[in-house]
């Protein structure tokens, strides 16, 4: 410590920060399509995905920027593809960039839902 009461600076510690979840809303249980996909909004995230099951280990990814489909409370996002009727789970997860870094959350919980035949 000097005269001023400063010191020498420590060495840099470096930590990662943990980064919430989102929370998958719907689709949920039995829903007449799968349109829409809506999660609860995480602070600070600029990108979201969104990973649906459509057959046994085979996945569809879609990318979601937060603008546009984001209120602040929730967001909403459509696929590209249509869904028939059958069984569905999916997940969402959350990207953040913070001082220089790309940080992911963890994949939500999976939510299951299905669509019944026409």
């Amino acid at each position: 410590v000097n005269p001023t009461g400063a010191g020498v600076w420590s060495a840099p510690l470096r930590f990662r920060m943990a980064i919430t979840a989102p929370r998958p809303l719907s689709p949920t249980g039995e829903a007449a399509s799968a349109e829409l996909f809506t999660w609860e909004a995480v602070p600070g995230a600029l990108w979201y995905q969104i990973q649906v099951e459509i057959a046994p280990n085979v996945t569809y990814d879609r990318w979601y920027d937060q603008f546009g489909i984001c209120d602040g409370i929730t967001c909403a996002g459509t696929l590209e593809i249509a869904l028939g009727a059958g069984q569905y789970r999916w997940q969402v997860r959350s990207f953040v960039l913070t001082q220089g870094d790309n940080l992911y959350s963890e994949w939500s919980d999976l939510l299951d839902f299905a669509i019944a035949a026409s």
